[in-house]
């Protein structure tokens, strides 16, 4: 069954792999196979995940759990903690966030609230890029902007951690943003009236020569970087 159950998922076929991992579910405990349940349990959390049903999954009250741990690792700087609650969130191997937007703003959102800058640098410093598909930060407007300000800036700390957890990791000398700012709300009306702005500046980590550049490549690059902040 749990074989079935893999195929009908490599097909694309979650209502067939939901059957599937459900009767192997049921072969598995009256046969008292905790691997085969712990299988079972995986196949069905990920058709939940597909279906963006994440609260119906097997292993959610495991990954509130985790995101609780994830949450006390911020606010004490605990990378240790940290890194094991988010390994053992990754372990799972899902496609799809297990943990919505809102699971994220109950439960982190005091701990980034309480000093945005440094759980930003913590967790620039702390979570690889491949090691976030299941969790979803999108509710803390990190890499953008939210509210209803006529502009709103972005902290570079967190843009750049958007950024990452969308797959860019940019180095030290890519990271010019001193300060963005843009509107929360597309633009309409007057093409002069400025959708946002942006303080650029060469970091610490470029050479001396690089200075004299017209146009410097990184400067360049974090144009489009802090173009992020405006909605459109």
């Amino acid at each position: 069954w749990v074989r079935l159950a893999q195929a009908c998922l490599d097909d694309g076929e979650l209502e067939a792999c939901a059957e599937a991992a459900q009767n192997a579910l049921s072969v598995s405990r009256d046969l008292r196979d905790r691997v085969g349940e712990e299988r079972a349990n995986l196949l069905l959390t990920e058709v939940c995940c597909r279906r963006g049903r994440p609260e119906l999954a097997p292993h959610r009250y495991e990954a509130l759990q985790l995101a609780s741990s994830l949450a006390q690792g911020i606010v004490a700087r605990d990378a240790g903690e940290f890194w094991r609650a988010l390994e053992h969130l990754s372990s799972l191997g899902l496609s799809r966030p297990l943990l919505t937007s809102a699971d994220m703003l109950s439960m982190w959102g005091p701990a980034l609230a309480e000093d945005l800058e440094g759980a930003s640098a913590f967790l620039l410093a702390n979570v690889p890029p491949e090691g976030v598909a299941a969790i979803d930060l999108s509710a803390f407007g990190v890499g953008g902007v939210a509210g209803t300000e006529t502009m709103r800036s972005a902290p570079p700390e967190g843009m750049y951690l958007g950024f990452r957890y969308s797959g860019i990791h940019y180095g030290p000398r890519y990271r010019c943003v001193e300060y963005a700012a843009g509107r929360p709300t597309p633009k309409r009306g007057d093409a002069d009236v400025a959708a946002g702005f942006a303080v650029l500046d060469l970091q610490d980590a470029s050479e001396s020569w690089e200075i004299s550049l017209i146009n410097h490549p990184s400067i360049l690059d974090c144009m489009l970087q802090s173009s992020s902040v405006v909605r459109r």
